[in-house]
């Protein structure tokens, strides 16, 4: 088929070092499998607020897979502002604009958000008889309604009234529905109007596990050292952008609490973002926490191996309760045991499967107390680790998900084509 995907906010293929998250690994995939993809993105790198090209530009990464980056003239620093907005209008003109030039494909997988993208693939489909399926990524814009005090909800859903209809229109209009969660998928399809049919699938976010060589392992480890950072610590590892929704903020206290007496437990922050010097503010240069900056796969992958346990430090609110993203998938993929935070659905796999533990999102003794049952039950944490690697490989990895995609389109096409 020829098939094309619609994102942007992901690493590259282009990339040095490129971290292939879902719809760069998916794009490889198809191409591989002998399907023609193209792949339209942005210009502008989401996680490093920097231009990859400064115009229009289209990438041939493969015989069968085009990058088409459309540019736009605004830029952001902070995720949630003005600029970002003006962006993301502009890119679905940039889109609109050259939608038409490319040969007509097959099927469209469209992620949600944004708005924008999935407004103009939706019009393209219809024009063209070609079938659109939105990938919920989460649960917009009702993610706004938290901004708003718990007086002022109400209001807050008066003002974003013209997007949920916005939003209700477009999962209506579209052939099919996928989301990487059970949850997401019913309140996608409840958008839509309906209940997850047959031509509505929940489809995991899929990873690789990382392979370096024995020498790039050990460069990596001496940079580690250069941060204070070695195998005889303690390490419980954190990669994230900062953003609103992150909350390692307790278990960056909880860590501080804890060094009195474990002077070897060490949180590592991998990452930037709006809320980093808060973060800073909060470890008050607190040697057992250290923040390292943006990481390459290569440097994280390192420091993973050498690492007791993933942080899964989100905010425990209805849009994030049910997440299970890239980073609590990088750690299962290298055997890690998961410290989380959420009460959803990865809390739930992580008790079915026993592959880590979860502490109140809010409570800094909690976490503190998890942490110990990690750091005091070694043969257990090891276990845990076993079990999380297990899992990974049944249900995570990338090439088991990125099949299930490509049934699932094969499926949708002939459903549409009948």
């Amino acid at each position: 088929m020829r098939i094309w995907l619609i994102k942007e906010g992901e690493p590259l293929p282009i990339d040095e070092s490129p971290r292939l998250m879902r719809t760069a690994s998916l794009a490889k995939y198809l191409s591989e499998h002998g399907h023609t993809v193209t792949w339209w993105t942005s210009s502008y790198l989401h996680q490093k607020k920097e231009y990859i090209c400064n115009e229009y530009k289209i990438y041939l990464i493969n015989e069968n897979e085009k990058l088409i980056c459309l540019h736009s003239k605004f830029s952001y620093k902070k995720n949630i502002s003005l600029k970002r907005i003006l962006y993301h209008r502009d890119l679905g003109r940039q889109l609109a604009k050259h939608i038409y030039n490319e040969p007509k494909p097959d099927i469209i997988l469209c992620s949600w958000p944004l708005a924008e993208f999935a407004s103009e693939a939706v019009k393209f489909g219809k024009e063209n008889h070609i079938p659109v399926i939105l990938d919920a990524r989460d649960q917009w814009p009702d993610i706004f309604v938290r901004a708003f005090p718990d007086r002022f909800q109400r209001i807050g859903e008066i003002i974003i009234k013209p997007l949920k209809n916005r939003a209700g229109f477009l999962f209506n209009s579209a052939d099919g529905i996928t989301a990487m969660a059970d949850s997401v998928l019913e309140w996608a399809c409840a958008y839509a109007g309906h209940r997850p049919s047959d031509k509505d699938k929940t489809i995991y976010i899929g990873n690789s596990r990382m392979t370096i060589s024995e020498q790039q392992f050990i460069d990596a480890c001496e940079w580690w050292k250069n941060q204070g950072v070695t195998d005889s610590d303690w390490i419980i590892c954190f990669f994230s952008t900062f953003g609103s929704h992150i909350a390692i903020d307790i278990v960056i206290k909880a860590v501080k609490e804890l060094s009195e007496n474990y002077p070897n437990i060490k949180l590592v922050l991998g990452g930037g973002g709006d809320r980093e010097e808060e973060f800073k503010k909060i470890a008050d240069r607190c040697p057992n926490v250290v923040f390292a900056g943006w990481l390459d796969s290569i440097k994280m992958t390192a420091l993973m191996r050498i690492a007791k346990c993933g942080a899964f430090s989100i905010k425990n609110t209805f849009d994030f309760r049910d997440t299970f993203n890239n980073k609590a998938i990088q750690y299962i993929s290298e055997g890690l045991p998961i410290l989380n935070s959420l009460s959803g659905f990865a809390k739930r796999l992580i008790e079915e499967r026993e592959m880590g533990l979860t502490y109140e999102c809010s409570d800094i003794q909690d976490c503190k107390e998890t942490i110990l049952k990690f750091y005091n039950n070694e043969a257990d944490r090891n276990n845990m680790g076993e079990n999380a690697l297990k899992c990974f490989y049944e249900l995570f990895e990338s090439n088991v998900v990125n099949q299930q995609f490509e049934d699932y389109l094969l499926q949708m096409y002939k459903l549409y084509n009948e």
